[in-house]
């Protein structure tokens, strides 16, 4: 049986639950879930779709407790202090765990995963303690990222997915040194917990398939259902809406890609959209530019949208 790992705070607790709540609806087994949470309390929160879905084994949910640990990086940023709880793992999962993967909350399961993630186990081979998809290479522009965490290999590693094969995990004692560098390199820090353990593997990790971490960002303007429809044997397993143009952001609601998580945020939560609002200004603004230019008439429910985004600006 398959194990999950997600951690993160009350700032993600509706987006985790689409991330967990797809997991769950294209899984063809029985799986557990474990999440590391700023507070135990979530437990309480979760919509009985997950708890009583039938895909689900078990799921768990433990309080971060460690204390006088200075987090790097996190001051004015849009990351919280829970993408480092991933570095404390083994303080909380079961001992009799051999295998764990870990997925950001911010992704979202578009198709079964469960045979190749299996494979993905076997050709590790208990020869590696990651298998993570290279996000960049060691080139002019990214050289100094390499220099700066110490690196000598040329691939840097997204850590949004990631399949951890526990007693290899141990056995290179991760988390010690991953500790050990939160201290040590705080001022060299940019992409935090990412950077941590790219500057630990340097390189020596497995090779995982695209279709399990597939990143959009908002720098790709691809037409991303287009192109996916285009190619049906490219469809991903994970969608990872990685960077800050989240697909609950309205100006994320307008992209494509967006689609695949509110149509999942609507079969959990029976609401049309999910939208955070950070900048009440800038989203109205980007609200009148969409009507003007009829980008969001193109989205399905687009009178709801404008609603629900209005209402949020204009709410308290």
């Amino acid at each position: 049986m398959l194990n999950f790992l997600y951690c993160f705070d009350n700032n993600y607790n509706k987006q985790a639950s689409v991330s967990i709540f797809s997991l769950l609806e294209n899984s063809s087994e029985k799986i557990n879930i474990f999440v590391i949470h700023k507070y135990e309390s979530f437990i309480n929160e979760i919509e009985i779709k997950i708890l009583k879905h039938e895909k689900l084994n078990d799921l768990k949910c433990y309080q971060f407790k460690e204390s006088n640990i200075s987090f790097p990086n996190i001051a004015n940023s849009h990351i919280s202090e829970a993408t480092y709880y991933r570095l404390f793992l083994s303080n909380y999962l079961p001992k009799n765990l051999k295998n764990v993967v870990y997925l950001d909350a911010d992704t979202v399961c578009l198709k079964d995963p469960i045979k190749i993630l299996k494979e993905t186990y076997s050709k590790m081979e208990s020869s590696f303690a990651i298998s993570v998809l290279t996000e960049f290479n060691l080139n002019s522009e990214t050289e100094k990222i390499f220099n700066n965490l110490g690196m000598k290999n040329s691939k840097y590693f997204n850590a949004g997915v990631m399949i951890i094969d526990l007693a290899m995990w141990k056995k290179q004692d991760i988390e010690n040194l991953a500790q050990l560098k939160m201290r040590t390199m705080v001022n060299k820090i940019n992409f935090w917990d990412q950077d941590i353990l790219n500057s630990i593997f340097d390189g020596n990790f497995h090779k995982l398939d695209k279709k399990l971490n597939y990143i959009v960002t908002k720098n790709n303007k691809t037409n991303f259902k287009a192109e996916l429809k285009n190619n049906k044997s490219e469809f991903p397993f994970f969608l990872h809406y990685a960077g800050s143009n989240k697909p609950w952001s309205f100006i994320g609601t307008l992209e494509p890609s967006s689609d695949y998580y509110q149509s999942y945020y609507r079969k959990l939560f029976k609401e049309k959209y999910h939208i955070v609002i950070n900048w009440k200004k800038l989203v109205l603004k980007q609200l009148f530019q969409s009507v003007i230019n009829l980008k969001i008439f193109f989205k399905e429910y687009s009178l709801r949208l404008i609603f629900t985004v209005l209402k949020n600006i204009f709410k308290d």
